[in-house]
């Protein structure tokens, strides 16, 4: 996996935005499945979510950014409210229509739910 900033000068007038868990803007190319594939793929705990961990828009939302601040867990998070292809590509990947979703990678597969 490439490293952020790599990521970031080729793409940076077409990418998506995401946040890692320090609030630190990651930029991603692509679009359909190559771009939900490289959300997934950029965190090893990604958390797609209504908001932003700063300012979560609905209380799911909050209670899954409140449990891993609590563990300590650093995680990336995308805001599926700016991006309609990607939050109902996650929904279809994980077969699952709920929001918020947390994908975690574990040996390159990634699990979400």
């Amino acid at each position: 996996m490439r490293r952020s900033g790599e990521i970031e000068e080729d793409s940076r007038d077409h990418g998506v935005d995401t946040t890692d868990s320090a609030g630190a803007k990651v930029t991603k190319a692509g679009s359909g499945k190559r771009r939900l594939q490289q959300l997934i793929d950029s965190n090893p705990v990604m958390l797609f979510m209504k908001g932003t961990p700063e300012e979560p828009k609905c209380k799911f939302s909050k209670l899954a950014i409140d449990m891993l601040k609590e563990k300590k867990i650093k995680f990336g998070s995308f805001d599926v409210l700016v991006d309609n292809e990607v939050m109902e590509g996650i929904q279809k990947y994980s077969n699952w229509p709920v929001l918020p979703q947390l994908s975690m990678l574990d040996c390159g597969t990634a699990y979400t739910n």
